[in-house]
């Protein structure tokens, strides 16, 4: 069986002890030595912590995490589209603002003019309200830089998208070089503001 949504409730089928067909829906829980492995959210830190994580699993979180590692992504419910709608005119609001922004990232400060780039820089709302588009709300935000802002876990950004932002942080030098064999706070937190999600595990660990 196969099915494409983020509900953590899926079907299931079976046979109960007396022989008889039982078919219905059960909420399917997160295997915590599969986050280990992952080090999913720093899940090694410790047992306590790896249960807090565990309880507070989601498949949006999860999938938005490791976005880059997959071809084709699950939808969002009808329901939870239609409930938070973009104002009428918003593809024009959305190009003056980044127009006006001169097409940089407000976050990385990555450009994105040219016309193979402009895809990747979106409009963020701050507040998360999509209809509410007065200017102190509004950031113009490369994918990756979008994809990390909070309640933005359903935002999935392909692992070639990302490779082209970072493609374009590096020509446009906006990394600074660690020195040789740094153990800075710094330059750790830096890695991981800019690494991709799916390898944050790995980066905690190290």
């Amino acid at each position: 069986m196969v099915r494409n949504g983020l509900s953590s409730r899926f079907a299931v089928s079976g046979t109960s002890r007396e022989g008889d067909d039982l078919e219905g829906e059960a909420e399917l829980r997160v295997c915590k030595n599969c986050l280990s492995y992952l080090n999913y959210k720093n899940a090694n830190r410790g047992s306590r912590e790896r249960r807090k994580i565990a309880e507070e699993f989601s498949l949006d979180q999860f999938f938005a995490t490791y976005s880059s590692y997959f071809t084709h992504m699950p939808q969002r419910s009808a329901e939870e589209m239609a409930s938070n709608r973009y104002s009428p005119g918003w593809s024009g609001l959305s190009r003056e603002y980044r127009n006006k922004v001169q097409w940089k990232c407000e976050g990385c400060r990555v450009e994105l003019s040219d016309q193979q780039s402009q895809r990747l820089l979106h409009v963020h709302h701050a507040n998360g309200v999509k209809g509410d588009d007065r200017l102190k709300n509004l950031r113009a935000l490369c994918a990756d830089c979008h994809s990390k802002q909070p309640m933005h876990q359903h935002l999935f950004v392909s692992k070639s998208d990302r490779t082209l932002i970072q493609t374009f942080r590096k020509a446009q030098r906006l990394y600074k070089a660690p020195e040789a064999n740094s153990t800075s706070a710094a330059d750790w937190d830096e890695a991981i503001k800019y690494g991709d999600p799916a390898v944050h595990g790995l980066l905690f660990e190290l």
